[in-house]
């Protein structure tokens, strides 16, 4: 067993070292056969299956699902590559070409890899357009991920994680004494610090990571006079400023439905667009609650006063979920 993983790490980088060094001759679409082959195992290991699209219009190079039926796929990843460069990393020019075929794919999100990587400008430009639903990687990066798969989980994994939490639980009392704080926070810290401020209110909370979430950022559970419910919750922080769309809000609902959650809460910090409530009806808004950039700092609040002993949580849990929301 052992000897056969050892045979496909080196495998994968013998790949990876070919693709480096190869002379840019051969065609893309050999290139993004041979990526295929170095992501494959890499992405199955995320519990996503990788496959080329096919059909008219198909804007990604490689699509990577999470498997939900024997012959049905639930679209996650978007991957597009680009080989030829001149030895160039791709600037900041390039990168609103990229970034608006990867806005226009219908899956949940983007993978960009640039085989001589990007600028530091580029990346602060891609950042600043859509920091969530869009990653850039270069081949260092994939190198970095066969060595993390490879060594596996460490032996400071569980310190890592409980630091993790400290911080998190700093950060939600940060927000809560100084709501300009989260103007400041990545928004993976945001994801990290509203899990936390959920578990702490007593929902059963998941984190989920931050490549396949699948349309929602935290997954919660109660108990309620009803049984057992669960609730979906989608964040997002772009520090562009950028407000959301409607579709964003559709998408959400969408899984809400064919997840049979009880509801779901959709928070955005830097509010929606002017036409978010056309065409919601009555019974999509009971099991569907807006949140800005106020509700946050609300449940930060809320989970520094469970910590000193000042709020004790309702009889209805879910109620701490959508007070003070739309």
């Amino acid at each position: 067993m052992h000897q056969d993983a050892a045979i496909l790490w080196e495998n994968l980088r013998n790949d990876l070292r070919w693709l480096r060094g190869e002379d840019g001759v051969i065609t893309h679409s050999e290139a993004v056969a041979v990526l295929a082959r170095i992501l494959a195992p890499l992405l199955h290991a995320e519990g996503l299956v990788l496959f080329a699209p096919d059909g008219p219009n198909v804007s990604a190079d490689l699509v990577a699902s999470t498997p939900v039926g024997q012959d049905n796929f639930q679209a996650s990843v978007a991957i597009n590559y680009k080989h030829h460069g001149q030895g160039r990393p791709i600037g900041i020019h390039d990168i609103d070409p990229l970034m608006g075929v990867a806005s226009m794919t219908p899956y949940d999100r983007a993978l960009l890899i640039g085989r001589f990587g990007y600028t530091a400008a580029a990346h602060k430009h891609a950042t600043e357009l859509d920091p969530v639903s869009v990653e850039l990687m270069d081949l260092p990066g994939i190198e970095a991920w066969i060595a993390r798969l490879e060594v596996g989980r460490p032996s400071s994994a569980a310190r890592i994680e409980l630091i993790i939490r400290s911080v998190s639980h700093a950060f939600a009392q940060l927000v809560a004494e100084s709501p300009d704080t989260l103007d400041h926070l990545e928004w993976r810290d945001l994801e990290r610090m509203m899990a936390r401020v959920m578990e702490g209110l007593g929902f059963k909370t998941t984190l989920t990571p931050p490549s396949k979430d699948g349309g929602k950022d935290l997954i919660l559970t109660c108990e309620t006079t009803r049984g057992e419910e669960s609730y979906i919750v989608e964040l997002k922080h772009w520090r562009s400023g950028k407000r959301v769309g409607r579709q964003s809000v559709s998408d959400f609902i969408k899984v809400i439905v064919a997840e049979h959650r009880s509801g779901g809460l959709f928070v955005s910090t830097s509010g929606y667009a002017a036409d978010m409530f056309e065409g919601l009806t009555e019974i999509t808004r009971q099991r569907l609650r807006l949140g800005e950039k106020t509700k946050v700092i609300l449940l930060a609040q809320t989970y520094v006063r469970s910590c000193t002993g000042l709020w004790s949580p309702p009889a209805s849990l879910p109620e701490v979920l959508f007070e003070a929301t739309q």
